[in-house]
Formats: structure tokens, sequence, C-alpha cells
């Protein structure tokens, strides 16, 4: 700001470029079951329940110990 003038935000003069919407698609519960199934196994399994239930990285990393329960809700 210089003299009680403020700058117009350049951001709005850019045309933006068309982008094709991306669906997601979810894996049916019988897959994931049986994905959560062989990570019981694993020693990670913790680690493999949260990361196969949508949790982003910093979600997951953010978890404390209160905050998860390792019982399958499938």
């Amino acid at each position: 700001m210089h003299h009680g003038w403020v700058m117009p935000d350049v951001a709005h003069l850019v045309e933006r470029l068309p982008r094709p919407s991306r669906r997601c698609r979810r894996s049916p519960r019988s897959m994931l079951a049986s994905c959560f199934e062989a990570a019981e196994s694993d020693g990670l399994a913790g680690a493999w329940y949260l990361a196969l239930s949508g949790l982003r990285r910093g979600e997951f990393c953010g978890l404390t110990w209160e905050n998860v329960d390792l019982r399958p809700h499938w």
C-alpha cells in the first residue's frame, strides 16, 4: 500500500487452464476387508489399518495413542 492506493490482485487477471474432473473410486468392502485381514499378521497392522482408512499423512502422523482404536470396525 502506497499513499492510500491498494494494488489490484493480479491473480484475477490470469485465465485458468481447463482441468478434467477426477472422481475418486472406492474399493469394494470385500477387498478392503481382505486387505485388513492380511495386515493383521504384519507388525505394523495398526499403521496399515489407519492408512487404508483414508487418513492423510499429516493426520496419521499427528495422532496420539489415546486417539487410536485398533479394533476392526468393518
